[in-house]
């Protein structure tokens, strides 16, 4: 071999060595962190989705916490809303009760006017009253007021025109369904229906005036009429239980000592 294809050999070998070494100083050069992701092994990629689950349930479970929160502070609001509510329906049923016992002082304090009595039924007129206001004797005058048509029709009773006192007061609950006299007007119904031996209807209206009005004074005697209409239906049992109420929740009445003797009666 002469020396010129010997130094081409040597120079081919050197040429080789050099292209190696580069190639090694570049691979130095790629970041550490990119070797250690191609490192990692499926199982170490597992470890860490499994690390990061907990973090994402725990993110969950706040959400959640706080969804739960707003939903009582809701709660709260509607419950006091709810309070409220019940406060001015108590306010309410107060107010009503008062109007009732109102009512029932006005009643007791038309003594002083033309026409009625002290327990809201018409007192014979005076000669001052009808010489102020002369009446037509040919027909009854047109009432005017809610008095007028209760005066009316409780003349009726006193000159026992029963029936046409029936019609004057039902005209009188359809023209002053919540009127001061509404209770007595429901009150002498059930009298003028037990009188003419309509007991459903006087039983009907006798239940009106206990429903309607529980604190007006003509509940006493309501409950003992009640007594005695539910008896003469033939239901002693309901009739029992009405004369026990007039007599026990209402002591010392008129309607109570009624009551107590027509127990006796029927005892006996």
């Amino acid at each position: 071999m002469n020396s010129r294809s010997r130094v081409e050999r040597s120079t081919a070998c050197l040429l080789a060595d050099v292209l190696a070494l580069i190639g090694l100083m570049a691979l130095m050069t790629v970041p550490s962190q990119i070797f250690a992701q191609e490192q990692d092994s499926p199982v170490d990629i597992i470890e860490r989705s499994a690390a990061a689950a907990p973090a994402q349930e725990t993110n969950r479970l706040s959400s959640l916490f706080y969804e739960l929160q707003l939903m009582q502070n809701e709660v709260k609001k509607l419950r006091g809303e709810l309070e409220e509510v019940r406060h001015r329906l108590d306010e309410l049923v107060r107010q009503q009760s008062a109007q009732y016992m109102d009512m029932d002082r006005r009643i007791r304090g038309l003594s002083a006017l033309p026409a009625t009595a002290t327990d809201g039924q018409p007192r014979a007129a005076t000669a001052a009253d009808t010489s102020a206001q002369p009446i037509s004797p040919s027909a009854p005058s047109v009432p005017q007021t809610e008095q007028d048509a209760y005066t009316q029709a409780f003349s009726l009773i006193e000159s026992r025109q029963f029936e046409e006192a029936v019609a004057a007061f039902d005209q009188f609950l359809i023209d002053y369904p919540n009127g001061e006299y509404t209770p007595n007007a429901f009150y002498w119904l059930g009298e003028l229906h037990l009188r003419l031996e309509d007991l459903e209807k006087s039983r009907q209206s006798f239940v009106q005036v206990i429903r309607l009005f529980p604190e007006n004074r003509k509940v006493p005697d309501a409950l003992y009429k009640l007594g005695v209409v539910y008896d003469r239906l033939g239901d002693s049992e309901t009739a029992e239980e009405h004369l026990r109420r007039a007599l026990d929740e209402h002591p010392g009445t008129t309607a109570a000592q009624l009551a107590s003797e027509y127990m006796k009666g029927r005892a006996s």
